[in-house]
């Protein structure tokens, strides 16, 4: 009897050591995507000989990927070619767009 519960004993040990070396990541990992588009307009007033100027860059279409862990984040912005509302570049030239970001929070 004495050596059938030091073998419970020992198995009971060996179970709990091995459990506690799993760790559950699902709470602490985001992983997020968006489009957006931003859109600028310049306006220059000219007083003295009453011109007006408006320029507007290309709209862009933009995809952005984001991973964050706890307290660090990590985001890669970029213009996807699938998107047909990018295809104006023989209207209004070409451009490209890529954007890095690492946050800290």
């Amino acid at each position: 009897m004495l050596c059938f519960s030091l073998l419970f004993f020992c198995f009971k040990l060996n179970a709990q050591k091995g459990t506690t070396a799993i760790v559950n990541y699902t709470d602490k990992i985001i992983i997020k995507a968006n489009i957006d588009t931003q859109t600028d307009a310049f306006f220059y007033r000219n007083k003295e000989e009453d011109t007006r100027l408006h320029l507007k860059p290309n709209n862009r279409y933009r995809l952005f990927l984001s991973l964050d862990y706890e307290f660090i984040g990590v985001s890669v912005g970029l213009v996807p070619k699938f998107l047909g509302a990018n295809s104006d570049e023989n209207l209004k030239g070409e451009s490209s767009f890529t954007d890095y970001q690492f946050s800290f929070f």
